[in-house]
């Protein structure tokens, strides 16, 4: 798993299954109400956070991504 604390992950390579869960340093969940989108990747496609997983123990926050279809991208992409 990759780590990563950026406030926006850039220049991932986002793409395969094992790819696509990132954890970030402290509560992240409120990405889920941002939406932001990562990419495109190497293939040209954008991700968005879809769920997360705040570890209080941790004070680290997994957040997993998911393809957005290009029908459902914002105009300006």
């Amino acid at each position: 798993m990759i780590r990563n604390t950026d406030k926006v992950a850039h220049g991932l390579m986002l793409g395969r299954p094992d790819n696509r869960r990132y954890v970030y340093d402290g509560d992240r969940r409120t990405m889920l109400d941002d939406k932001p989108l990562m990419g495109p990747d190497a293939h040209g496609v954008y991700w968005e956070p879809v769920r997360a997983y705040y570890d209080l123990a941790l004070d680290s926050t997994l957040v997993v991504f998911a393809p957005v279809h290009p029908d459902n991208l914002p105009d300006n992409l």
